[in-house]
Parts: C-alpha cells; structure tokens; sequence
C-alpha cells in the first residue's frame, strides 16, 4: 500500500496514511472497514474486504484476477452511470430551446393569423349589405 501512496490524491492520501500505520501494528479488519467507511460506497466494503483476505491469506493468481475483473466492472458501470447522467442532463437542456422555438414559431403563425384575418374582415366590412 505504500506503493500506491504517492499515486494518490491529496484528501484521501492522509486516510491511507492511517490505515497504513493500522495495518503496521496489526492487521485488523476493522481497520480496512475503517478506509471503506470514509470513502463511503458499498464497492469500496467490497475492495477493502478482499484485501484484506489477501492479506490474511496471501495473494493468489486468481483472486488477483478476480480482483481486477471486479475494479475494471467497477469503472465499467462508473462510465456507464457518468453517460446515463450526462444523457439526462442534455435531455434537460434541449427541452428549453424546443419550447422557445416552438413558441416563436407560434408566435409567428399566430401574427400571420391575425394579419390575414384582419384583412378579411376588411374586406367583409367593405362588402355591400
């Protein structure tokens, strides 16, 4: 873990700093649950708990490649839900240029309307009884 200390970014590198030192005096899962609450997302339970199972147990080709497929499903679903929201968001955008379009555009027909019937009941009025 002290590895990836220094790819870490500045609030969350203080937390880790403490779990490192947890972990030095005694490898404590309460410690590990300790990182996941402050970083406070269900998947984070779920990382911290096979580490520290890796920890406990010694690292295996295979739980490392479980490991990965789970981190990388993980970013996976993060992208997806990042475009869903940026979808919805554009979504809210868009529907106010279409309201202004559509009440210019109702606005016009509606003046044209008028201007028409002005001349109609123009020419009605002129009309011999």
């Amino acid at each position: 873990m002290k590895v990836a200390l220094k790819y870490t970014p500045d609030p969350l590198d203080k937390e880790l700093i403490k779990l490192i030192q947890k972990i030095e005096n005694g490898n404590d899962r309460n410690a590990y649950l300790e990182f996941a609450d402050y970083i406070g997302s269900s998947e984070a339970y779920m990382v911290m708990n096979m580490i520290y199972q890796f920890s406990e147990q010694g690292v295996e080709k295979e739980s490392i490649q479980e490991l990965e497929r789970y981190i990388q499903n993980l970013q996976e679903n993060k992208v997806d839900e990042l475009i869903q929201h940026k979808m919805n968001a554009s979504d809210k955008f868009g529907l106010f240029p279409i309201l202004i379009s559509l009440f210019l555009v109702g606005g016009f027909a509606g003046v044209i309307f008028l201007h028409y019937m002005t001349n109609v009941t123009d020419a009605l009025n002129t009309m011999p009884k």
